[in-house]
């Protein structure tokens, strides 16, 4: 039968150290472990593989006795000891353990998850920019699991209690062996759990939980933009078997708003004036977030020109303070002229060219 080349097998030099040996193991471990690949059974025997070089390799006598096989006219029944795999596996599991637990989060530290924590929502609210500037307490809608109030959320039919599973004997997982080695995982019957609800809760099914709607009044606080991300602690759904909810997640969305255009805090709007305010100067009326309010145009004053507002614009409540509103001027040119305008208008122009 041919021998295996455990040296080979781990990638390795014949002079490798114990820690070079320990290391290429943990790597083809993890590679080639069932429970990475539990659709591909070809690397389950390639992990048979890489264990057993490690198992030689790894044990100074077993090593240095197979060392000695590799030279020529040595005993030949060390060939059957080695080519029909493992004799003796005491110890083996202690360092498969102690492998195999750097990389797998399930372990063997056992399956029960009796306490879990609810499940974080998200959800979307679309406001007006005069909300998002000022803030304001919403109400919001969302549909959440609740604990039920039938079985105080236990799953169990009132007066009746659990049962222990009979899958798996109330340890929460099952063993399967893997031809030298044995896996745990958890138990699919029970969830981990290691018992099982004799007569479920006609309300929930045995869940503990049912699906509510549920209104929400929420402060939605100032500044806030498009895309802003908003965390409501205790707000998502309630746990499994008591354990804590979970999170609200709300996403805004702020609606364009008609006359106004946000840049970050700062806001901007355009105002027309008559050609005549524009000339002789003049105060105006000019909307704002929170009301009306005048603006001096001095005479002169062209198209396209902007004038600051300060503290008129959005408020950021984490920085405490509030942006600014930009009015830009927008000259009108008179249109369907009177005879008399136009003889006016024909009369300036005759003025400016003298000038």
């Amino acid at each position: 039968m041919k021998k295996h080349d455990y040296y080979k097998i781990l990638g390795l030099a014949s002079d490798a150290t114990s820690e070079e040996i320990k290391r290429a193991y943990r790597k083809l471990a993890v590679k080639f472990h069932p429970d990475k690949n539990p659709d591909n059974y070809l690397t389950e025997d390639k992990f048979k593989e890489v264990s057993e070089a490690y198992e030689i390799l790894s044990d100074h006598q077993k090593r240095k006795n197979y060392d000695s096989s590799l030279k020529p006219k040595v005993f030949n029944g060390f060939n059957d000891v080695f080519s029909s795999g493992f004799r003796s596996y005491s110890g083996f599991v202690d360092i498969f353990e102690d492998i195999i637990s750097d990389f797998f989060d399930t372990g063997y530290s056992g399956y029960r998850t009796r306490y879990k924590r609810g499940n974080d929502l998200k959800t979307h609210l679309k406001i007006s920019l005069v909300d998002a500037a000022f803030g304001k307490e919403t109400e919001v809608t969302i549909n959440r699991m609740e604990k039920c109030n039938a079985c105080n959320g236990n799953g169990s039919e009132s007066g009746v209690g659990t049962s222990v599973c009979p899958a798996c004997m109330g340890r929460g997982e099952r063993r399967y062996s893997h031809g030298f080695f044995t896996i745990r995982r958890m138990c699919n019957r029970c969830r981990g759990e290691g018992t099982i609800i004799i007569y479920p809760c006609p309300k929930c099914s045995g869940t503990g939980r049912i699906l509510k709607k549920n209104n929400f009044t929420l402060k939605m606080p100032s500044g806030v933009d498009t895309g802003t991300k908003l965390r409501f602690a205790g707000e998502g759904d309630v746990g499994i078997k008591g354990g804590e909810y979970g999170d609200l997640y709300i996403t805004i969305n702020v609606e364009k708003h008609e006359f106004f255009t946000r840049d970050k805090f700062d806001i901007t709007c355009q105002i027309p004036i008559r050609f005549s305010q524009a000339a002789l100067g003049a105060e105006i009326m000019v909307p704002t977030l929170d009301g009306t309010v005048s603006l001096k145009i001095p005479g002169g004053t062209q198209s396209g020109e902007i004038f600051a507002l300060k503290g008129k614009g959005i408020i950021d409540s984490i920085a405490s303070r509030r942006g600014n509103q930009y009015v830009k001027i927008v000259v009108e040119t008179p249109v369907n002229l009177s005879s008399h305008q136009k003889e006016l208008f024909i009369e300036l122009e005759r003025l400016a060219n003298k000038t």
